[in-house]
């Protein structure tokens, strides 16, 4: 999803970063997350959780380690995953930012519900809202991206296909429609938000689109209706 709910929005302006870093040294000298965890990080969405998630793990191996150069090497895995925690929080900061100078001008609604069933014609919805200056009254789209999803058999495909049963190749047939319908739905809302972001006019927007394919597959310019 393209944009950060309100909660975490507030919570990652109000995050001290250079507290957070004080916090990270303690935790590392201690061996223990206590100092980071009472940072209430969970907050600030699911990047910065998935960075904290590391940073413990790194603190539980360098509190197993036993062996000279096996703590050595905890201790310098544990530096770099509190690093990287520190950059992941500085990253969603400046998201942050970019957030609220994106709303002075334009919204796009990243709420978009998935297809009952998964078919081969795909269709994604984006609804948006643009404005020239602050001042002005918002305006309201939508746009439709159509795509047809073309199969690609993978080497060995064909030989692996024979030998599951027709509900199996079904599952696995809905599987890939249902991964390509979300890839195409990232790919719409990336498309809208970077047009608006670039400096583009709500008004010029199509009211559908069809997906330009490299052979039948979408790549990251297939939604750009722009181009």
């Amino acid at each position: 999803m393209i944009n950060l709910s309100a909660g975490e929005r507030d919570a990652i302006e109000d995050m001290d970063v250079d507290a957070l870093r004080i916090a990270i040294e303690e935790a590392r000298k201690a061996h223990s997350s206590t100092a980071v965890t009472r940072l209430q990080l969970y907050r600030l969405g699911a990047y910065v959780q998935e960075a904290e998630r590391r940073f413990d793990l790194a603190l539980a191996n360098l509190r197993k380690a036993n062996a000279a150069a096996k703590i050595a090497s905890s201790e310098q895995a544990a530096i770099r995953a509190g690093w990287d925690l520190a950059s992941a929080v500085d990253q969603m900061k400046s998201r942050a930012r970019q957030e609220r100078r994106d709303g002075e001008r334009f919204y796009v609604d990243d709420h978009i519900h998935e297809p009952f069933t998964f078919r081969p014609e795909m269709t994604v919805s984006v609804s948006y809202r643009w404005r020239t200056t602050e001042n002005d009254d918002w305006s309201y789209g939508r746009i439709i991206f159509h795509h047809h999803h073309v199969a690609r058999p993978q080497p060995g495909a064909f030989a692996h296909r024979r030998k599951l049963t027709a509900r199996q190749r079904e599952k696995e047939l809905s599987e890939a429609l249902q991964r390509e319908w979300y890839h195409m739905r990232d790919l719409a809302l990336f498309s809208v938000r970077d047009f608006f972001r670039d400096g583009g006019n709500g008004a010029d927007i199509p009211e559908t689109f069809d997906a330009v394919t490299d052979r039948g597959s979408l790549n990251n310019s297939s939604l750009n209706f722009w181009a």
